[in-house]
This record gives C-alpha cells, structure tokens and sequence, in this order.
C-alpha cells in the first residue's frame, strides 16, 4: 500500500506491542481524516477507553459519541453486542433479554469459543454497512478499530478463519463467510502495524508480521513507526562529529557540547538501524511518526501529529 491510499480504505485495523502509542496513532489519524472532510470512528474493543482520556469525552461506551468535529467513538463491549446480536435474530427485544439473561444460556455465551469475538465482529460489520440517516451513503466514511496488543489482535482476526473450519454448512457459516468476507477485501480492509524504533518492538513487530503472513488472510497497510527521534545530523555532520570528539576533548564546554551531540547521534543511528531492519523483514511500506514533546497527550498534541502524518503520509494539507 502507498501512504497515501491509506484513506481508500473503510475499515483500518490497528495493532502492535503494549505501550508503542498504538491508540495516539489511531487518534491523530481520526483527527487527520477529519481535517479532509470525513466522518471517522474509532472503536475500541472492551477495554479502558484511551480515546475518552485523548479527547477529554464524558464518557465512551457502546454507542457512538461524537467526540471532535467529523470524530465518533465507541468502545464495544462483548454483553452489549451479544445482545444486539440476538435481537437482531429474535426481532423481539424483550424476548432477546429473556434469553440473553438466561443462566444456562449465559454459561454457555461465556464458556463457548468464540462468542464474544463473533459478537464483536457482528457489531464491527453492522458499524460498516450502517447508512447516514439523512445523506446517501454510509454513516461513517473511515472505520478506524484500535485492536489489543499483539497476541490479542492475532486471534481476534483470526476467528472467522478458524470457525470456518469447525462449521461447515448452515445459516452459521454463511454469517462466518460474511464475516470473513468483511477482514479479507482489499478494497475496503487494511490491517497496520505500529511500533516503536527500539530493540523489543522491532523484534515483536516481525514476529507479528510472519504469523500473519504464514496464518491471516487480511490485507496489508502500513508499518508505523511512532515517536521517531528527528534527523537531527546527515552524515558529513556525523563524521565531523566524530573527528571533533577526539581533538576538542581537551576543552570542557566545547567538549560537553561535543557529548550531547553525539548522545543524539547515537540515538538517530540506532532508530535509523531499527528502521533499516524492520524494511529487510516485514514486507510493508515503513511510515514514521515524530516524538511528540508534551506535558500532556491532549488534543492540541493529537493536532500537531496529525499534521506530521500528513506529511508522511503523502497527503496535502486540506
């Protein structure tokens, strides 16, 4: 995929290691898709809302809120869509209740592979084919789904792959073969990577990439490589660098000056080598994101990376 195609796609999963500013990214990409005119949700999946804290929301729940301008959230809760999807099948909500409160057939929603995941995919799918209510088209131009760490996501995408294997005919696999049909279109699904330029992200970042590309059929986005330290020397600078750190020595604060810069020379040659790495073994087009320096992730930061992406991301200002 081209960076700038990213926005051709409706639906962009997003995973990567705890801790490498997966949901950040995800956010200031929602902000990005708004600034061009489009109405972006981000979902979360049954988890403590990052996306309430990064946009200062009341709340963030099983219906989507607008948040910003053209940005909804919503956090999907496995209870909620189980209910959503029986009555969806019953047609009746209050005899959907009866039976999802029922507590043999609770003991089985919870102890059956799977069933939360399905549900969750149900209501995913629901969220990509609802229509806006008074313009001809989908509710939603940009689905933008903040997926669990690593091993998490894996086996989240992969649930309609294994159940196909288990049910063979019947109104379920055609429910499952739509499901599957949804996380394996290239022309509406993206799956993308993000990390960080460091030693334990790049590792499980390459590791990701080689389960899935030996076990999930999902289209390919981006790698996103979050908070990359600035270019700060190219290499004439480098190695005047070097030649200074042995002659100037002798002389203390031109010295500590020569310390600090080649402290940032380190740090931009070793991303620089992570980078280098991740581009010789996971098969998908590197973007980068800078550090953002703040006191606090709040919209002003998401703002001003936004606008980076923008740039790495081949796209105009609009």
């Amino acid at each position: 995929m081209k960076p700038d195609e990213l926005f051709s796609k409706r639906l962009l999963f997003f995973t990567g290691k705890g801790g490498v500013g997966k949901s950040t990214v995800v956010a200031s990409l929602a902000v990005l898709a708004a600034r061009r005119g489009k109405k972006a949700l981000i979902v979360e999946i049954e988890t403590a809302s990052a996306m309430r804290r990064l946009f200062s929301a009341p709340f963030v729940g099983f219906m989507p809120l607008e948040v910003a301008n053209n940005i909804w959230t919503i956090n999907i809760n496995s209870e909620e869509a189980l209910q959503e999807y029986v009555e969806e099948h019953v047609k009746i909500h209050r005899l959907a209740k009866i039976i999802v409160n029922n507590s043999i057939l609770r003991y089985f929603f919870h102890t059956a592979p799977a069933v939360a995941e399905l549900v969750t995919i149900n209501k995913l799918y629901s969220l990509v084919h609802e229509k806006h209510p008074h313009l001809n088209g989908p509710a939603y131009d940009l689905i933008l789904v903040d997926l669990p760490a690593t091993g998490h996501a894996l086996g989240f995408l992969d649930v309609p792959r294994v159940l196909k294997q288990l049910v063979i005919s019947g109104p379920l696999r055609k429910i499952i073969d739509r499901y599957e049909r949804l996380f394996t279109d290239p022309e509406l699904t993206a799956l993308n990577l993000v990390t960080l330029p460091a030693d334990m992200p790049v590792t499980e970042t390459i590791e990701m990439f080689n389960r899935l590309k030996s076990a999930i059929d999902i289209p390919k986005g981006l790698l996103i490589v979050n908070a990359m330290p600035d270019r700060v020397f190219d290499e004439e600078e480098a190695a005047l660098l070097a030649r200074l750190g042995g002659t100037l020595a002798s002389e203390t604060g031109t010295a500590n000056a020569v310390l600090t810069g080649q402290t940032l020379l380190s740090r931009q040659q070793r991303s620089e080598d992570h980078i280098r790495r991740l581009v010789e073994q996971v098969k998908m087009t590197v973007v980068t994101a800078p550090r953002i320096l703040s006191g606090r992730l709040d919209r002003d930061a998401l703002g001003r990376l936004a606008t980076a992406f923008s740039g790495a991301l081949n796209m105009e200002q609009a």
